[in-house]
């Protein structure tokens, strides 16, 4: 190839000449694989399962309705759910509200007429107040723990052991008769429930065993364990669905869960009982179930969750007393529903002149579970919210503030803030949470 004077080229050919190299290739790095155990995968379906049971606890609560929102197995819906997360019923929610305030008016309508509740209904109520924050040793001047006791020992101390495990988690001192009473049950129930009444006898043993001055022999409850373990089929389960999940409750009490006994063969088995609906077989099933999935029992039953009132009863009660001037006698009273689904009623002797505003603060101080909330108008409270129930723009249910003379058959609306209204000697404040008919009780 040459250049010529006109500036072009003149080609005269040329060649290329090459070869293949043979270069190795880079590397291979192989791709990460992450396994993960079955144990694993198998903790990942016990989260997922118990959202799903709690979801489904949540959904037995009732909508379009102001009272009865959870049924006639509210103690149990509460236990659970407490069980599954101590959040659940937390200080403060509309759950734990809800759940205090039903459970305060089944009960109440249990003892009308000054009626006595029967050791059935002791034993479910107790635990369910605990975790809803119901003081069962304060409930309206009665102590039903010690209700629940009297009935145990008038009845030559033959008690279930749920009722003996009830009494030592509401922090009843357990005896030396009692834990006999336990190993004895364990050792008798030779019936078709033997497993489900020995599971509940172990788990108020190992209660027992945690209360200062209980002599408890390990080897006992170690004994008990063994017994129960023996139960065991080649699928995991013990029995039934229930008992298997009653068993583990107890077998994780004596801390022997996981030896001589397949614990994550009775979880699968749990876990192949869940329903497209979240729950487990039964509502017994899922009620002892849900505990299972949230590494919990029967045994862990407190009232610790609760905060306590900045205020005593006896503290206000003292203050009220404290209190100089002349006083005037007055009744407080807190209505529920259209039809009077529940009232109740405070007589106090009050200062003279005292605002109904006053007399409101003073009964919360005496009965802590009557918080009143208000909301603030022109600088001035209206009464929104008693007892965690607010006023309902949707259902028309409403607080109302109406003062009665006594014996007098009606009621003046109180329409003016509770700041500025008097009360009178022998007047009746009464706060209505009702229909807003506008029409007077």
């Amino acid at each position: 190839m040459e250049f010529r004077s006109d500036d072009n080229l003149n080609y005269s050919g040329f060649s290329v000449e090459y070869s293949f190299i043979d270069i190795a290739p880079p590397p291979t790095i192989p791709p990460t694989i992450v396994t993960r155990s079955p144990r694993e995968v198998l903790k990942d379906e016990v989260s997922l399962a118990k959202k799903r049971l709690v979801d489904w606890f949540m959904g037995l609560r009732r909508k379009g309705t102001q009272t009865r929102k959870w049924g006639h197995q509210l103690p149990r819906i509460a236990i659970a759910l407490y069980l599954a997360d101590q959040e659940n019923l937390q200080s403060g929610n509309r759950t734990m509200y809800e759940m205090n305030y039903e459970l305060t008016i089944l009960l109440l309508s249990k003892l009308q007429g000054g009626g006595h509740l029967k050791r059935r209904d002791l034993s479910l109520y107790i635990p369910a107040l605990m975790v809803a924050c119901v003081d069962p040793r304060n409930f309206h001047g009665r102590d039903l723990v010690a209700e629940l006791r009297s009935d145990i020992e008038s009845n030559n101390g033959t008690g279930s052991p749920f009722e003996l495990l009830v009494l030592c988690n509401a922090g009843d001192a357990m005896s030396d008769r009692d834990v006999q009473r336990m190993a004895t049950i364990f050792d008798s129930q030779h019936r078709p429930f033997w497993t489900d009444n020995q599971a509940l006898a172990t788990l108020a043993l190992a209660c027992a065993s945690a209360q200062p001055g209980v002599t408890v022999d390990e080897r006992t409850l170690l004994d008990m364990a063994q017994e129960l373990k023996k139960r065991q089929f080649r699928n995991g389960t013990v029995d039934n669905i229930k008992t298997t999940a009653l068993v583990i409750q107890a077998l994780a009490a004596t801390g022997s869960l996981e030896r001589e006994f397949d614990f994550w063969a009775a979880i699968r088995a749990l876990l192949a009982a869940q329903r497209g609906d979240g729950s487990v077989g039964s509502f017994l099933d899922s009620y002892y179930v849900l505990p299972v999935l949230s590494r919990s029992t029967l045994l862990n039953v407190t009232a610790n969750h609760c905060k306590r009132p900045e205020t005593s009863e006896s503290e206000a009660l003292n203050e009220l007393q404290d209190s100089r001037g002349s006083r005037v006698s007055v009744t407080c009273s807190v209505v529920i529903g259209t039809d009077v689904d529940l009232k109740r009623t405070w007589t106090l002797k009050v200062l003279a002149n005292s605002s109904l505003y006053s007399i409101m603060e003073m009964v919360q101080k005496l009965d802590s579970r009557q918080k009143v909330e208000y909301n603030v108008i022109d600088g001035k409270p209206f009464v929104s919210s008693v007892m965690g129930i607010q006023d309902d723009a949707e259902t028309g249910f409403y607080w109302f503030t109406f003062l009665r003379k006594h014996n007098a058959e009606d009621s003046i609306l109180v329409e003016d803030s509770p700041v500025d209204v008097k009360i009178e000697a022998n007047q009746e404040l009464i706060l209505w949470y009702k229909s807003g008919q506008w029409n007077k009780p």
